[in-house]
């Protein structure tokens, strides 16, 4: 399992994804280490939900939410 990464890109140095452990960070400068990491950049962007999808889902959660602490039952669907 993957936990938190970071892909640092700069304008005058080869990019680097930071892989922070319980015990230390590894930086990784590697092509083929950083691809790794950017293929799971890429996924997660290819899955994310959109800003207003985001706000829409939220609002439903705190919505539910709300009906189940004023004791009413969740909606459907």
């Amino acid at each position: 399992m993957v936990g938190g990464f970071r892909v640092i890109r700069y304008t005058e140095h080869r990019p680097v994804a930071c892989v922070p452990t319980h015990t230390a960070t590894l930086f990784l400068e590697e092509p083929e280490e950083l691809e790794t990491y950017r293929r799971i950049v890429g996924d997660l962007g290819a899955t994310a939900l959109s800003p207003i999808e985001s706000q829409e889902w939220l609002s439903g959660l705190a919505s539910e939410y709300d009906r189940l602490e004023a004791g009413l039952k969740p909606e459907p669907g």
